[in-house]
């Protein structure tokens, strides 16, 4: 069994097809999903985060510029597991205020699929917010949560403890053996200034681009290509509500989702299987025009899901990758 995509869309493009006759495969679980309130943005910087629309449109045809490669033939998470999924607590290690917006670093607890074991794994969440010309930055390469706060903070910021103690690598650990190690940092520290990190960030071009048209090429071409993870879902359309997933024949350790709110603000909720019950690591809603990067590092290879959703009568283009290890 392979990876699989829900989805769920405005019906306002007409496709007219003069090609032979293709057979369109039954999609399954395209029940709307019962919409929960949300009464504040935990890490969005812009007030005004409302509750998601109780009244999605039903599914429709929606042509996108790319597709998964392949997909699963029936989805192991449902609707009604999404919403009913357990929340798992995380405590905010450090928040980093960088050129490109916010770069938040957060520690929670998941458990090993025998359940006799539980470790503290790290989630990033990356802000790409438009300056003051409209154009958009984020951090590129493959960097472990460790290894990114490093390199986008002086030498001089202490470094959380659970950031060092969960790194695999002896070599990045040696890297911050200078730096004094703390718990948590409980205030927002300045990161290095642009030219510092000109190595380090990438620049995507006009924030404009990528919430125009009924398609984005560029949001294909841009923010979908991501090397060296095993599974990747694209999807620049006009869409409600879609739910990426690695089931349990191809259990990852680790997810990335991307996600835009156009015209409307974002929500993004990460998702892993123990036994029959699924937990939610990752729930956070975000303001429109800013494309957010949030990354679960996981312990064990599990069954694995994300939701990118709108949150009012806007739409949302997202990518969602998993993977092992680097």
């Amino acid at each position: 069994m392979t990876p699989t995509t829900t989805l769920t869309t405005t019906p306002t493009t007409t496709l007219t097809i003069t090609t032979p006759t293709i057979t369109t495969p039954t999609l399954t679980n395209t029940t709307p999903i019962a919409r929960t309130l949300l009464g504040l943005c935990s890490v969005a910087l812009a007030a005004g985060c409302v509750a998601e629309p109780t009244d999605p449109m039903a599914p429709g045809d929606q042509a996108e510029v790319t597709e998964p490669t392949y997909g699963e033939t029936t989805s192991e998470i449902t609707t009604a597991e999404q919403e009913s999924a357990i929340p798992v607590p995380s405590i905010q290690l450090a928040r980093v205020s960088l050129f490109l917006g916010d770069l938040v670093f957060r520690s929670s607890d998941e458990q090993d699929p025998g359940g006799t074991a539980t470790a503290p794994t790290i989630t990033m969440i990356e802000q790409a917010r438009p300056n003051s010309a409209g154009a958009l930055y984020t951090i590129g390469g493959e960097r472990s949560p460790l290894e990114t706060f490093l390199l986008v903070t002086p030498s001089t910021v202490p470094v959380p403890r659970l950031l060092v103690s969960t790194e695999p690598s002896q070599a990045i650990r040696d890297r911050a053996a200078g730096r004094a190690v703390v718990e948590t940092l409980t205030a927002p520290v300045a990161g290095l200034p642009q030219t510092a990190l000109a190595g380090v960030t990438v620049a995507l071009g006009a924030s404009s681009q990528y919430c125009s048209g009924t398609t984005s090429a560029a949001w294909a071409a841009n923010i979908c290509t991501l090397n060296n993870w095993d599974v990747d879902f694209c999807h620049n359309g006009t869409w409600f509500s879609v739910t990426d997933e690695v089931g349990s024949s191809n259990k990852k350790r680790n997810s990335r989702g991307r996600t835009l709110g156009c015209g409307a603000n974002s929500r993004v909720r990460h998702y892993y299987r123990l036994g029959s019950a699924w937990y939610k690591p990752i729930d956070e809603t975000f303001p429109a025009g800013q494309i957010w990067t949030t990354t679960k590092n996981g312990n064990w290879a599990l069954a694995r899901a994300i939701t990118h959703s709108r949150t009012a009568a806007g739409f949302v283009r997202a990518a969602s990758h998993f993977n092992v290890p680097f």
